[in-house]
């Protein structure tokens, strides 16, 4: 019994140093998970710590951790969706972002779900398919800023950043065209 009460506290004090203090989150995720699998509020920060990560290693140990019998009995559905998808996304062996992107295929999304796929749409070089997600989340009735930021981004590197060093152009409408 005090075990198992010590193991729940080392996962919540990972959820509570993730951003904080992510060095001492994924030393508190790994021991609990160590200890006790089924540790949910330790594999939550363990995954959102290795997706905050950029490297190729991260991602295959994200994959494994949800393909675990414990992540899959513990996580959500979507949850597990939103990570995979970025996890193949980030390490990039052939064929990943389109398993990424399928992922999403004949899925009613939510927003964030859209914002990702649009995401990866980019990423695979799926202008049209971006912009398309991109305009309809900053055209909804009510935009988050993150959604808004996104779209500029991407029409400034995709449409401003092409025109740099050529005579002035006109922008307005261009991105439609894409």
């Amino acid at each position: 019994p005090k075990q198992a009460g010590a193991n729940r506290v080392l996962g919540r004090m990972a959820r509570f140093y993730v951003n904080r203090l992510p060095t001492l989150s994924e030393k508190y995720a790994r021991r609990a998970l160590a200890q006790e699998p089924a540790n949910l509020d330790a594999r939550l920060a363990l995954l959102n710590l290795l997706e905050n990560s950029s490297d190729a290693s991260s991602a295959d140990e994200g994959l494994r951790l949800l393909d675990e019998s414990a992540s899959k009995q513990l996580l959500n559905a979507e949850v597990v969706k939103r990570y995979r998808a970025t996890f193949l996304a980030r390490r990039g062996k052939p064929g990943d972002l389109t398993s990424a992107i399928e992922l999403f295929a004949n899925a009613n999304t939510s927003r964030d779900d859209k914002l990702l796929l649009a995401r990866l749409y980019e990423q695979a070089g799926q202008a049209a398919a971006a912009l398309d997600l991109f305009q309809s989340l900053a055209r909804s009735s009510n935009p988050s800023p993150l959604e808004l930021v996104e779209f500029l981004r991407f029409w400034q590197q995709h449409f401003v950043a092409t025109a740099v060093g050529k005579e002035p152009i006109q922008f307005t409408g261009q991105a439609q065209d894409a």
